[in-house]
């Protein structure tokens, strides 16, 4: 049966292939002793990713300045983010990641360790897993800086959070007019007010990592991107269009 050879020399992906057989890399490698360090000397959490392994996938998922996201939907201690750090500081990349964690409790029956560093250690009433992966970042990041003093990174982060902020207004009605009263916009906190700004420039296209542009009228602050005025604090008049 007639069969088409290819040369690796003409592949259209210039990156190495990964190996199938992921057993190579061991799930605690050296650098997982590190993180334990990192993480109060002992296995805060034992079931983690490889650092080793996910650098290895980070680097052949493209080239370092491309400005790649690499989104882990179960950032658990935050190895992904971690990799990505070090291995812009290793070869000067652009990388971006995006992790996402519930924040699930942690039993105290079933990993004592954990429960005890977070809420002794770390000062949390009520421990989850969200607090580990911030606590690595941020201890991880001032590490792989403290070891690149010579190097320019960005090693900062955001964090954003789904917050239930409707969840005592009330919104029944039998019939909608213009009268109507949705909800009490007194009781909007001023972290209510960032969380729907945030879900408005998001709905528009604009991206997390883009900062809005402040813009005073007068006394009144609104915020600007992409051809877009938010109006979202409190005390708008109409001579604040005047300005």
């Amino acid at each position: 049966m007639p069969k088409q050879k290819e040369f690796f020399n003409e592949f259209s992906n210039p990156n190495i292939p990964i190996k199938s057989n992921l057993g190579l890399f061991d799930a605690q490698d050296r650098y997982e002793q590190k993180v334990d360090n990192i993480l109060g000397g002992a296995k805060v959490f034992p079931y983690r990713k490889s650092t080793k392994l996910i650098k290895k996938i980070v680097a052949q998922s493209g080239k370092s300045n491309e400005g790649n996201i690499i989104l882990d939907f179960f950032a658990g201690s935050g190895t992904t983010g971690d990799a990505v750090m070090q291995l812009n500081a290793e070869d000067g990349g652009d990388r971006k990641y995006i992790l996402v964690q519930l924040p699930e409790p942690i039993d105290p029956k079933k990993n004592k360790t954990a429960y005890d560093f977070v809420k002794n250690e770390l000062g949390v009433e009520k421990p989850t897993i969200f607090e580990i992966t911030k606590e690595r970042l941020i201890r991880a990041s001032k590490k792989i800086e403290e070891e690149n003093k010579d190097k320019k990174l960005d090693l900062g982060f955001k964090i954003f959070e789904t917050i239930p902020i409707w969840e005592n207004y009330d919104f029944e009605a039998d019939e909608l007019n213009e009268q109507i009263t949705l909800f009490d916009e007194n009781r909007l906190t001023e972290e209510d007010l960032k969380a729907l700004l945030t879900t408005w420039k998001t709905f528009d296209g604009i991206p997390l990592t883009q900062s809005l542009k402040k813009i005073n009228l007068g006394d009144y602050t609104t915020y600007y991107s992409n051809n877009k005025l938010y109006l979202i604090n409190k005390g708008f008049k109409t001579e604040n269009l005047k300005i």
